[in-house]
């Protein structure tokens, strides 16, 4: 299973998977991106930064950015402890 979101560690480019928006937009280091879909298993995601939905190469997000590891809620029980 993958994250849902990453933490951009190089800018990187991605595509505007919008309709009426055309063009690249250079992602900057440091942006952080949540994962929407995936276009073509293991090839295109789906990603949105800054309120905007792009297309960027999965092998990219793999090579220039870090998981962002999902909170834990503070109800579950931890795995210590007994049921």
């Amino acid at each position: 299973m993958h994250a849902s979101r990453y933490h951009l560690g190089k800018a990187t480019r991605a595509v505007f998977a919008e309709d009426g928006l055309k063009g690249f937009v250079l992602l900057p280091e440091g942006s952080v991106l949540s994962i929407e879909s995936f276009d073509s298993p293991e090839r295109l995601v789906r990603v949105r930064w800054n309120n905007l939905l792009l297309l960027m190469f999965w092998q990219d997000l793999l090579e220039r950015a870090v998981p962002i590891p999902e909170p834990v809620p503070a109800s579950a029980p931890l795995a210590t402890q007994s049921l």
